[in-house]
């Protein structure tokens, strides 16, 4: 056991300093012993990585992620394995996989937004040149000689003890209001309505007035998607048209959700019924791809909601997708997209698009 731990050290040790060929010569002859020990098949799999052996790095990452599957440190570097290997799904499947344990982990949101900007494999390469596919690979702590961190403990109980024997006025920070917050503020003399022009919904001031402050209160929450729903029943009412200006000024200031932050989605039932009033929302769905054609624009599909195993189709939903893509015709996925009405229907343009893996299958 003391031979493992002091093993284990020294590697940590060598991987602080970078000296990963060394620390591959080190552990390599010592795979029997630590067979089951899953940081031991990362750091040997990461140095692999970081050498230029990407073959050995896989493997040991493999092994490394079927011991322990939740590490994010161990997931990050086998995607860059992947993207080595020009396989674009699984790097992607990957990342996506580190951003379900955490959910703001910087650096696989960076490598998703590196790989969107990749329109096929042979462009992997150039987007991930050494020097960038460093900012993806897991952080390394600084290597600090023992001598410097002595100097450095007794600088800070210096400052510590001076900090104590000083008088610390304290500073409140008040947390800042996010940007247009002030355009929802409306008191009960505000409120009026009409009795001419186009409207769909009648509402009386005190709803007007209950749906000002609810919009307010999920701005604040950073609800967005119900914001943009209840705004656009402001614009479908008998409200006034100065509050009716008011509330789409607004509409500039919601943020388009991803993967990482979606929320408050809508069902497909409740958009096909309403398309209105869902005018700008975004949807979370899954399905399956059909009627794939490329355009010069945007690449056009029909999302059969629903279908994703095959069983229960919802609706056919035509969607476009205005950024390059790698999938083809019925392919199970999953889409962020806003709605977009027309007449009676509506179609969904395609912000976030991933194909969903077997195991995801299985759970729906």
């Amino acid at each position: 056991m003391k031979t493992k731990k002091a093993g284990i050290r020294r590697a940590r040790r060598l991987y602080r300093r970078r000296e990963y060929a060394q620390l591959i010569n080190y552990l390599e002859p010592q795979v029997f012993m630590f067979r089951d020990n899953e940081e031991f098949y990362f750091l040997l799999g990461d140095s692999c990585l970081r050498t230029g052996d990407v073959a050995g790095a896989h493997s040991y990452l493999m092994r490394s992620r079927d011991i322990d599957d939740e590490n994010p440190n161990t997931l990050l570097a086998l995607g860059a394995t992947y993207v080595r290997r020009r396989q674009i799904d699984r790097a992607l499947e990957t990342y996506l996989s580190i951003l379900d344990i955490e959910p703001r982990h910087r650096r696989a949101k960076r490598a998703l937004a590196m790989l969107r900007t990749v329109a096929a494999p042979d462009d992997l390469d150039a987007r991930f040149a050494p020097r960038r596919l460093n900012r993806v690979l897991p952080a390394r702590r600084p290597y600090i000689p023992r001598g410097v961190v002595t100097i450095a403990a007794v600088v800070v109980a210096a400052a510590f003890l001076y900090g104590v024997a000083t008088i610390v006025v304290p500073r409140v920070i008040s947390r800042p209001q996010r940007p247009g917050s002030d355009i929802v503020q409306v008191d009960r003399d505000d409120i009026e309505t009409r009795t001419t022009g186009e409207f769909s919904l009648i509402l009386s001031d005190r709803e007007i007035q209950q749906l000002f402050r609810t919009i307010r209160a999920n701005f604040s929450s950073g609800r967005d998607n119900l914001v943009r729903r209840d705004i656009n029943r402001i614009l479908l009412s008998n409200a006034a048209l100065p509050l009716q200006d008011r509330a789409a000024l607004l509409i500039d200031f919601l943020q388009a959700p991803d993967f990482t932050s979606f929320s408050d989605n809508f069902s497909y039932e409740e958009v096909a019924t309403a398309p209105g009033v869902h005018d700008g929302v975004y949807v979370r769905w899954r399905g399956r791809t059909a009627n794939r054609v490329v355009g010069d624009e945007a690449i056009r599909f029909d999302l059969l909601a629903g279908f994703e195993t095959g069983q229960l189709l919802l609706g056919t939903v035509p969607m476009a997708v205005p950024f390059p893509v790698l999938i083809e015709n019925d392919v199970p996925v999953e889409v962020i997209g806003r709605v977009m009405p027309d007449d009676s229907s509506f179609s969904l343009e395609i912000t976030n698009i991933r194909v969903l893996t077997p195991a995801e299958l299985e759970d729906s």
